[in-house]
């Protein structure tokens, strides 16, 4: 099937656009459909090709048929079948006569070729007489003698309808019903001998999740013995397709079966597209063990890459449906996971943190008093205790009038001249928390001698009354 570019774009527009040339003709004097048309007054015969999507003239025929011709540089990048990119040597517009015709049209000029070819942007708008066209295509050369092919093949040459003599034709493809559920038909085959080696492939029809064991022997014994440690990990399957190998009609294998449960699907003889869910991932196998070697390693990352690839049916990878999640793999190295991510942040985090404050049970400290007189500021914010149980954060302070629970943000290490008596003692109101530099400031005792209090770190703040709008 080809696809044919809707749009050719015009050369004199083109700027780094891959242009698509597709010469298809015989070889010989028989160059294919031709026509004779006037290029700035000189006849030159054209080759018609309706795979080049622009109109192409080689060097050595424009320097004999129009050798005043002024090329100028051409944008245009070319392409041919085989995807080989080449630039023209340059292009122009030429004058173009053809039955009453006379059109502007561009030219590309090429480095190699012997015929002109006439493109799609010339045909879409130039009007050809189509009609001689065809007979040239339907002409028969009289150059060769036919006699013996007739005689060889006399029923072919026959003045009736041909037909089939040995097969009818493909029937219309008839597809399995896709299973609701996974592990519910599997489509079982034999692959090999591949260099020596038998392989077992077991396809599920749902999640296209394949199992490959390379069997030593294709007996039913070797082959149950497979099955069953397959379904021992994954479960019993409701349906088992397969080809009529012996292994598989053998009366064995139809109670193996048949003590399972398991409803058994021959393919039709020597049909292997009834099978085609099994047949088709043996290709993928056959070509990968073909190109990578039969190494048990190799056998491995294939199935390792086929299960956690999104499948080209159900744009889902087969682990996904059969056992709800994807394989880790290599490549997850290369996004690592939400859960390492925030641990590695989290992780970042902490180490910029200053240390947290340490206690011990028997220090004595001060611990942020919650009263209700401390909260009215009748009493200091601050009272002495002593740790009676220290965790990583939260700690339990025994302050004589009870137990009290605090956190490690709200305790300070007492001073060291801190007498050990039950008198009221207090830090200053501007030692509720640790210095910017991550040592707690060390609380001074509320005493009335002015003199051993620390000086403020901050200016009095002065208290005006608002000066509010009165409206008369």
């Amino acid at each position: 099937m080809l696809q044919e570019e809707r749009m050719a774009p015009t050369v004199e527009g083109a700027c780094n656009t891959q242009v698509p040339i597709f010469a298809v003709r015989p070889t010989g004097r028989n160059a294919g459909p031709t026509v004779m048309l006037l290029v700035n007054g000189q006849e030159c015969q054209f080759v018609i090709d309706t795979g080049s999507a622009v109109t192409l003239m080689p060097q050595q025929l424009q320097q004999n048929l129009l050798p005043q011709l002024q090329l100028a540089p051409s944008a245009a990048v070319l392409r041919t079948f085989t995807n080989e990119r080449f630039h023209p040597r340059g292009q122009a517009t030429v004058c173009v006569q053809h039955n009453a015709q006379q059109l502007k049209l561009p030219l590309l000029v090429v480095d190699k070729g012997d015929m002109a070819l006439l493109g799609r942007d010339w045909l879409a708008h130039l009007g050809l007489d189509w009609p001689t066209i065809m007979a040239q295509v339907h002409a028969v050369s009289t150059d060769y003698d036919i006699s013996d092919l007739h005689e060889r093949f006399a029923a072919v040459f026959e003045n009736r309808l041909g037909k089939f003599r040995h097969n009818q034709g493909s029937a219309p493809v008839q597809p399995w019903p896709f299973p609701t559920v996974p592990w519910e038909r599997l489509h079982v085959d034999f692959v090999g001998p591949v260099d020596g080696r038998t392989y077992l492939v077991l396809v599920d029809a749902h999640s296209k999740w394949p199992e490959v064991h390379m069997m030593s022997s294709t007996a039913a014994t070797a082959t149950i013995s497979c099955l069953r440690e397959i379904f021992a990990r994954l479960g019993l399957p409701r349906t088992l397709v397969s080809d009529n190998g012996p292994q598989f009609a053998s009366a064995e294998f139809a109670e193996f079966v048949s003590s399972n449960g398991i409803r058994h699907i021959f393919s039709a003889p020597f049909h292997p597209a009834t099978n085609g869910q099994a047949e088709r991932f043996v290709q993928v196998l056959k070509r990968h063990l073909s190109k990578c070697g039969h190494s048990d390693a190799q056998l491995q990352r294939l199935l390792m890459a086929y299960r956690n690839t999104p499948h080209s049916v159900s744009g889902t990878a087969p682990s996904q449906l059969l056992i709800g999640r994807r394989l880790r793999s290599r490549l997850d190295l290369l996004t690592p996971s939400l859960t390492s991510a925030m641990q590695q942040r989290q992780q970042h985090q902490f180490q910029q943190q200053r240390p947290a404050r340490q206690f011990q049970p028997g220090d004595r400290v001060l611990y942020r008093d919650f009263s209700t007189a401390a909260r009215a500021g009748e009493s200091s914010r601050w009272a002495e205790g002593v740790i009676v149980n220290a965790g990583t954060r939260n700690c339990t302070v025994d302050s004589g009038r009870g137990v009290q629970a605090r956190h490690a943000d709200q305790l300070l290490a007492a001073p060291a001249g801190l007498a050990e008596s039950n008198s009221s003692t207090t830090p200053a109101e501007d030692c509720a928390a640790p210095d910017a530099g991550g040592t707690p400031a060390s609380p001074q005792a509320d005493t009335a001698d002015s003199a051993n209090e620390a000086p403020r770190r901050y200016p009095t703040r002065v208290r005006a009354p608002p000066d509010r709008l009165m409206l008369q």
